[in-house]
């Protein structure tokens, strides 16, 4: 068994996310453009959808899902509001990046909420930050802004003392999944940065 030490900061925080065997069973609801969209689909063909919606939205999922999660993955743009909503002893996680992407820019790097930094979002009470990034193993990198960006939020949790949850997104083709059958498929999986 692998041993490592992490602050008591980082310790509190992933305990907070964790369930009574030590998983993290989160329910995620930091969607934001995809989910105003799916909101004013719903409405019908001239549908609109508004941030109070989304809001609706958050709280009503986060009143009656957190009695069955360890913690609940929200956004600071549309999710504050739901946090006083959650079930007693749910560990708070913070999406730390905008919605979407830049395409012009080769490994698909997030941009960081310009108006938010770790420091705001341990003080709205994130007990651990996300931050996805978006993986396609055939694809070489070779942009220089990935490694500030990494280094950069890996100084901010270490200053805080609070943990970052890397959230993968693997882009993988169908036809690369069926030559290695131990490929993640395409979906959501979740590392942690120390």
């Amino acid at each position: 068994m692998t041993t490592f030490k992490i602050s008591r900061g980082k310790f509190t925080g992933l305990n907070a996310c964790c369930d009574s065997r030590g998983v993290v069973a989160a329910l995620a609801i930091d969607h934001r453009e995809n989910l105003l969209q799916a909101i004013a689909k719903a409405r019908g063909e001239h549908g609109t959808a508004s941030a109070e919606d989304m809001q609706a939205f958050k709280t009503t999922v986060t009143q009656v899902l957190t009695p069955h999660a360890s913690a609940i993955l929200l956004d600071p743009v549309y999710g504050l509001s739901a946090l006083a909503q959650r079930a007693p002893g749910t560990g708070v996680m913070l999406a730390y990046e905008m919605s979407g992407y830049d395409g012009t820019t080769p490994g698909r790097l997030p941009d960081l909420l310009p108006e938010w930094s770790v420091r705001r979002l341990v003080e709205v009470g994130a007990q651990a930050i996300k931050i996805l990034l978006f993986y396609n193993p055939t694809m070489v990198v070779s942009t220089p802004s990935s490694k500030p960006i990494s280094s950069a939020l890996a100084l901010n949790a270490q200053r805080w003392m609070y943990h970052f949850f890397w959230s993968h997104w693997s882009t993988m083709r169908p036809l690369e999944m069926k030559e290695d059958r131990h490929s993640p498929a395409k979906g959501h999986t979740t590392s942690h940065l120390r």
